[in-house]
């Protein structure tokens, strides 16, 4: 339901209902972007790249492995997400990414 932005920082998504989540967003006009890890662009059942590719959906990659912590899956692991309309949290949440943005390349 997101209506401007949707700024991800993931170690893999290989979920392929988010990532459809991702596409719809992104063909409404929202600004959706990906941070991943650079090993897990081409893993079994990985999503970012084809996002890109299919879909031009942006994403950069790191490759510090203390950045991004190890998961496997929405159902398994203690994820976060963040969903607010609270002006204040939202912000302090995106000066992180853009900075992770700013510091990264694209693949």
């Amino acid at each position: 339901m997101a209506q401007k932005t949707l700024h991800i920082a993931v170690f893999s998504l290989t979920d392929n209902k988010t990532a459809n989540v991702l596409i719809d967003a992104y063909e409404r006009g929202v600004d959706v972007k990906i941070v991943t890890d650079n090993d897990q662009l081409d893993g079994k059942g990985a999503d970012v790249r084809r996002l890109h590719q299919d879909y031009g959906i942006p994403f950069k990659t790191d490759s510090r492995l203390t950045l991004l912590v190890v998961c496997s899956a929405r159902f398994k692991n203690m994820e976060n997400v963040i969903i607010t309309n609270i002006p204040s949290l939202a912000k302090a949440y995106e000066i992180e990414f853009q900075k992770l943005w700013q510091d990264l390349h694209y693949e």
